[in-house]
């Protein structure tokens, strides 16, 4: 089931704000998906965390810098899911994700790996 998706069913049963359930179990998940991009990144040699993986890709800098915009958006749609309200990320238009990802890419690729996190 898609974050933040409820079956037509279920539309009554919206999430109520400070439910604790909900909130444990988004932050559980939010939390391991930090530590395995962590893990991830920490197993890159220092040499290789700027240097592009093959030609006219990122390198592991940049796929962090992706990552990063995206987890704040996440972090945002996660407070509104929380506040009761369906999350505006569910309605990021598609025809924008590439956009918004060679943005986020220009925006914060440039840093280093170790400055990024």
């Amino acid at each position: 089931m898609p974050f933040g998706w409820r079956s037509p069913k279920r539309a009554a049963s919206a999430p109520r704000a400070g439910d604790p359930a909900d909130a444990e179990r988004l932050r559980y998940w939010w939390r391991q998906e930090r530590a395995t991009l962590l893990a991830a990144l920490a197993a890159v040699p220092p040499a290789a965390r700027d240097e592009p993986l093959a030609d006219d890709s990122w390198s592991p800098a940049g796929l962090a810098a992706h990552r990063l915009f995206w987890e704040a958006e996440e972090r945002a749609a996660l407070e509104e899911y929380l506040g009761g309200a369906v999350p505006s990320l569910l309605n990021f238009p598609t025809g924008r994700i590439d956009a918004a990802n060679a943005a986020a890419v220009a925006s914060l690729g440039e840093r280093r790996l170790a400055a990024l996190l």
